[in-house]
């Protein structure tokens, strides 16, 4: 996006007016229309078109990471006491990147599991005003997500990754083991040897 010279001509005015206030100067200060006959002009206008580059830099990094797509999943509308709760699903996914899947917990785990394979995803349920969450993988039964707890005196996220029992008398063994300090906003590799 192009930074008009209005703009910079502006934020070099302010930076020249800032400029007074913080020293003194001998003499009377310029006027807004002597301004671009003055000595160190250029180094004015070239500070306020770095300031503003960089203005438009930050908010187009907010912009990217704010802006999450949003599903609305289809609703019975007869939801029970336990998968009735309204849900906002935070999906990070190996091929088709970041996004938000809304609606009834149940219906948007099913949605979830029917339509998209490859995934991390957090659950935040709202009901009456208060919210509860749990992170998913979407091997369910292979993959476990551990929040840090002061119970468990563990300050880190643990992923976990079983080979498959046969029967509940098996001893369960450790495939893969993963911890991080806060969980990852998209796909690492590591999630592939899960």
């Amino acid at each position: 996006m192009e930074i008009d010279k209005k703009q910079i001509e502006d934020g070099a005015w302010d930076l020249y007016q800032h400029g007074i206030k913080v020293r003194w100067r001998i003499g009377e200060p310029l006027k807004r229309e002597d301004f671009p006959q003055y000595e160190d002009y250029k180094v004015f206008m070239d500070a306020s078109e770095l300031f503003l580059k960089r203005k438009q830099r930050k908010e187009s990094k907010k912009t990217l990471k704010m802006k999450y797509p949003v599903i609305k999943v289809p609703s019975n509308e007869h939801p029970d006491w336990f998968e009735g709760a309204r849900t906002m699903c935070f999906v990070y996914s190996k091929h088709l990147g970041n996004f938000i899947l809304e609606g009834y917990r149940g219906e948007v785990e099913d949605y979830l599991k029917k339509n998209y394979t490859e995934y991390f995803c957090y659950f935040s349920m709202w009901s009456h005003g208060r919210s509860r969450g749990s992170w998913r993988f979407w091997k369910n039964r292979d993959v476990t997500i551990l929040e840090p707890s002061k119970y468990r005196k563990d300050w880190k996220f643990k992923i976990i990754s079983m080979e498959p029992r046969y029967s509940y008398r098996q001893e369960p063994k450790i495939k893969a083991e993963f911890h991080f300090k806060r969980m990852p906003n998209r796909w690492i590799p590591e999630f592939d040897k899960l």
